[in-house]
């Protein structure tokens, strides 16, 4: 569980931006750190599993006040929520039973009415039977707090870094304000480019905690052996491209 104002102090920390080069940096700051949940949400949501138990029909509402699943709600779909795999019957581990996922389309689908989510099976859950949904959820802050995984604290301040940079580099493009960034003494008047090198240096730390990018393959090396008039050995080098 992570704090708002910890995200904030250290995306502000990562940008380093004490001249208030942007009006209310605190606000930008506060706004990025949101926008920066919104995306991640796109690449690593909270995933959940639940169980419920079979009524003997086939369609469970997932969705309105008799919704199967808890953490369901009405814009669960609209805010990149979804269903990763459904099971049924849930195996008895105590038996050594195999799970049986189902096959999507086929076996389970999401129906939608006019009000109401459902999700549908082909074959009805019986009532001494479970079915298993694994699905997921966007994070999102509650009282200033959200649940994300610890190891994803660093990497989402460096993602609301690299916005906080891109609108930086829209305040230089523009003009406005001193650019001299507070612990490097380099004057960035005029420059909006090292603020997109630090929108670009931000986001790929972030990219590759969430595994949108692959570190670099090493270069394909050559060894080069030197053999004099005689057939002797004289040399050997190693030549390689650039990483």
């Amino acid at each position: 569980m992570a704090d708002l104002a910890d995200f904030v102090t250290t995306t502000a920390n990562f940008v380093r931006d004490e001249a208030a080069h942007i009006t209310g940096v605190d606000a930008n700051v506060e706004e990025c750190v949101y926008a920066a949940l919104v995306e991640h949400n796109l690449h690593k949501p909270q995933e959940l599993i639940e169980d419920f138990t079979g009524d003997g029909t086939k369609y469970y509402p997932l969705t309105g006040g008799s919704a199967v699943l808890a953490s369901f709600d009405d814009d669960w779909d609209k805010s990149n929520g979804s269903i990763r795999s459904v099971e049924y019957p849930v195996p008895d581990l105590t038996q050594s039973e195999s799970p049986s996922p189902l096959t999507r389309g086929e076996q389970w689908r999401v129906y939608r009415d006019e009000d109401t989510v459902y999700l549908w099976f082909a074959t009805a859950p019986q009532t001494t039977d479970d079915a298993r949904v694994t699905y997921t959820v966007p994070w999102a802050f509650v009282a200033d707090s959200v649940a994300t995984p610890a190891p994803d604290f660093y990497p989402l301040c460096y993602l609301a870094a690299s916005l906080v940079f891109e609108e930086l580099a829209g305040v230089m493009t523009q003009g406005r304000g001193s650019a001299t960034m507070v612990g490097d003494g380099m004057n960035w008047m005029g420059r909006p480019d090292l603020y997109a090198a630090a929108v670009k240096r931000m986001r790929e730390r972030y990219d590759k905690h969430v595994g949108l990018v692959e570190d670099a393959p090493v270069a394909a090396g050559i060894v080069v052996h030197e053999i004099d008039s005689h057939g002797v050995l004289s040399s050997t080098s190693l030549f390689h491209g650039n990483r």
